[in-house]
């Protein structure tokens, strides 16, 4: 009885024992089976590179060198436990439920943790978003018809790459996702909000699919695929807004309110259209230019000034602007700053006209009365008269030839005098006076104001085509929309009607006529400068953050070759605009005469700045305005050797000064002083010249001539001596060349090349390499 009891109470213990074994594994594979999906190799290998450049631990090689690892599909929770060591603090409570390392860790789980890293130590480059995936390479192309790539999608932030995870899953969803820059590494989960894109052209709707164009990428569905039966009824042209849930797509009904009027002025503020009013524009108004190649433009690119776009409305907002055809744009529109171009705003505007003229008035944009004038009737409008209701007031003259003198302005010419019409805004801050003239006669007194009318017929040719190419960019990219004008008067744009019309200068206008300089047949920045000290530079000095254009270099400015054939000396010998970023290189250069350059016998090629007291706290109230002026190129050094950038309080003693920085052709772009209580690092080219200049110290040109540099020294092709006294500097020798930045053509190597025999076209070539001249075809 003892064994047989013995061996029953055996078995059902070990029957017990093979139950409960069953019962746990069966739990566990459940337990296992609820996180799935698992986390693939694939999905997890983009994210590791991103924490490895966040880091900048091995964590990447780390776990590819694990072979058992990489030899499987999924990711083991041994794996991310590994990986969290690169990230103490973040909750992995999560894991708690994995009872083996060697079990798959869920996808779900691993984008819990991947939220707690975010949170811990994400920033601008690791972070979370909402993204509407609106289409991969399968229906998104960009405005050249290609196709975005394969491991990209468009969302609602742009295109963005999209390594090793299922994008077909979230395709016409909003999803909360984490990003790394511009790649999306994980789709955390469907957002509870559905995804809109607002303001849609529709480009084409025909029986199978339909066409959509927005932010410069064309999108194309079916309807039959995509589930979009109310597309059918969206016609080609149509302004619509789309919606994307979980998959699903609806567009929206078409908006149907249009207007069509000049265009007169575009701000945050309002968009006014002549003869329609004021309209505010929409949170997401869109612009869209249909002639030509179908794009999408910024408010810069409305044609101010013109008729040819219509405007989309939506409960009484633009939502967006088409324009439908290229016109001629024969008229610029430009602001005229206050006497002495001391401000934007007028306090009075008196003017006479010496041919008959009408005074159009307007409220809200809307005309609401006219006025008969004569040829010599005076007019004179104080702003207080213009805050009474009356908010604009247009002088029309008559006549095209009527010219305008404006008696309430002071320029070196004296009383100012305008063709065209004028028009008299009123505004919180004073009158805001815009001339809008043809632009060959605008012209004909920029280019006197610019360029001395003395200069050889070729060189004012040259500067004719380079300011018309400027002023025509201007026309098509505004310059100063919340204004609603193209240009200002001043030197920010181009000096206008600062000098009056000369006969030298209005026929190099004329024998221009229309010309501008074109690269892939668009017009250029045609940047112009005063003179070169032998070489130039490109874009790069003015830190703007895009790419630099292809026609303008840094370039040696010196005898060459012409077209025609002519011989002449070679430029300079072998140096090149590279070497010059050398230091002692440069010095040896600007510290010389190279009779090869072409401005070498002009005054300003070679000068000196010679400070004698230096006033450090002059130096540092430069300084602080710079800084207030832009605060990223003005930086104080930190305690671990970093440059910040933060208000300036003070400087303390001066104990150095260097150039640290130079760009090609040996210009200084970045200028280090040294004080007893703060390090400044003063970057660009233009921030050196105001520091370097005490305000009462005069430059000496190599004419033996001295010249005021109260504000700013002439350029930044320079070289620094300092003179000391017990580790403090006193004061400071500059040795310099050139006036001005040294960008694109510089004015007196045109005079000297043209004195020399080059032509228009064979100056504008050399300054502005790659280009082409091309004929504006108004009219036609």
């Amino acid at each position: 009885m003892n064994k047989q009891f013995r061996k029953k109470v055996i078995t059902c213990v070990l029957g017990i024992v093979i139950l409960f074994f069953i019962a746990s594994t069966y739990c566990n594979y459940v337990v296992r089976e609820r996180k799935a999906p698992y986390l693939t190799v694939k999905e997890l290998l983009p994210q590791l590179n991103a924490f490895q450049d966040l880091t900048g631990e091995q964590i990447y090689e780390e776990i590819t060198n694990d072979t058992e690892q990489m030899e499987l599909e999924y990711i083991m929770v041994g794996t991310v436990k590994k990986i969290l060591i690169s990230f103490p603090g973040v909750d992995a409570s999560v894991l708690d439920e994995y009872k083996k390392d060697s079990w798959y860790i869920g996808v779900n789980d691993w984008n819990t943790i991947m939220l707690g890293i975010v949170e811990k130590y994400g920033g601008s480059v690791l972070f979370t978003a909402e993204l509407t995936i609106i289409g991969d390479e399968t229906n998104i192309t960009d405005v050249a018809g290609t196709s975005i790539g394969k491991e990209q999608v468009l969302t609602d932030k742009g295109v963005m790459a999209a390594v090793y995870w299922n994008t077909d899953a979230y395709l016409y969803s909003r999803v909360l996702t984490v990003c790394y820059a511009d790649q999306i590494l994980s789709v955390v989960k469907y957002s509870d909000e559905t995804g809109t894109l607002s303001n849609v052209y529709v480009a084409n709707s025909s029986e199978g699919n339909i066409h959509l164009f927005t932010n410069n990428y064309h999108m194309r569905y079916s309807f039959s695929e995509n589930n979009l039966e109310n597309g059918k009824e969206i016609l080609s042209g149509s302004i619509v807004d789309i919606e994307f849930d979980q998959g699903s797509i609806l567009i929206g009904a078409k908006k149907t309110d249009f207007v069509h009027g000049k265009l007169l002025q575009v701000s945050d503020a309002g968009i006014e259209i002549e003869g329609y009013g004021i309209f505010a524009p929409s949170e997401n108004m869109k612009v869209y230019r249909l002639y030509g190649e179908l794009a999408s433009l910024d408010k810069k690119g409305l044609r101010i000034g013109y008729s040819f776009t219509d405007f989309v409305l939506e409960g009484g907002k633009v939502a967006a602007c088409l324009m439908i055809k290229e016109e001629d744009m024969e008229n610029i529109r430009v602001l005229l700053k206050s006497t002495n171009y001391a401000g934007n705003y007028h306090n009075h505007f008196k003017a006479v006209c010496d041919q008959d003229y009408e005074l159009i008035y307007y409220e809200n944009g809307v005309e609401i009365a006219r006025e008969e004038k004569k040829a010599g009737e005076t007019i004179e409008i104080h702003a207080e008269e213009m805050n009474t209701g009356t908010k604009r007031v247009k002088l029309l003259p008559k006549v095209l030839s009527a010219r305008t003198k404006v008696e309430s302005i002071g320029r070196n010419q004296g009383t100012p005098v305008y063709k065209g019409t004028i028009e008299i805004t009123g505004t919180e801050e004073g009158l805001v006076l815009i001339n809008e003239v043809l632009l060959e006669d605008y012209l004909c007194t920029v280019v006197p104001s610019e360029m001395p009318s003395s200069y050889p017929k070729e060189a004012l040719m040259a500067q004719a085509v380079s300011a018309r190419t400027y002023a025509y960019g201007k026309m098509i990219q505004t310059g100063l929309p919340d204004f609603g004008a193209h240009v200002d008067d001043s030197a920010g744009f181009q000096v206008y009607n600062n000098i009056m019309e000369q006969s030298s200068t209005t026929e190099a206008v004329k024998a221009t006529h229309n010309i501008v300089a074109v690269y892939n047949g668009e017009p250029i920045g045609t940047y112009y400068y005063s003179t070169s000290c032998g070489v130039g530079t490109d874009t790069g000095i003015w830190h703007g953050g895009g790419e630099k254009p292809p026609y303008i270099e840094a370039v040696i400015i010196g005898n060459m070759t012409t077209d025609s054939g002519s011989e002449d000396e070679t430029l300079g010998g072998s140096m090149t605009p590279e070497e010059l970023i050398d230091e002692t290189v440069f010095r040896e250069w600007i510290e010389k005469k190279n009779e090869s350059h072409f401005e070498s016998e002009e005054s300003w090629y070679r000068w000196t700045y010679t400070v004698n007291e230096l006033d450090a706290e002059y130096m540092c109230s430069v300084l602080q305005k710079r800084y207030e002026t832009n605060p990223n190129l003005i930086l104080t050094k930190e305690e671990d050797g970093s440059f910040v950038s933060r208000p300036i309080e003070k400087i303390g003693k001066i104990e150095n000064i260097e150039v640290i920085n130079r760009l090609s052709g040996g210009v200084a772009d970045e200028l280090l002083i040294t004080g007893s209580e703060n390090v400044i690092k003063v970057v660009s080219e233009l921030n050196i010249r105001y520091v370097l200049a005490d305000g009462v110290t005069m430059v000496i040109r190599q004419s033996g001539d001295e010249v005021s540099a109260a504000s700013t020294i002439p350029s930044a092709y320079i070289v620094i001596d300092l003179e000391k006294e017990e580790g403090e500097v006193t004061g400071y020798r500059i040795i310099g060349g050139g006036f001005g930045h040294g960008v694109g053509m510089s004015q007196n190597g045109a005079k000297s090349m043209a004195q020399r025999g080059m032509t228009c076209r064979e100056i504008i070539k050399f300054f502005y390499p790659e280009t082409e001249l091309k004929t504006l075809q108004f009219g036609e």
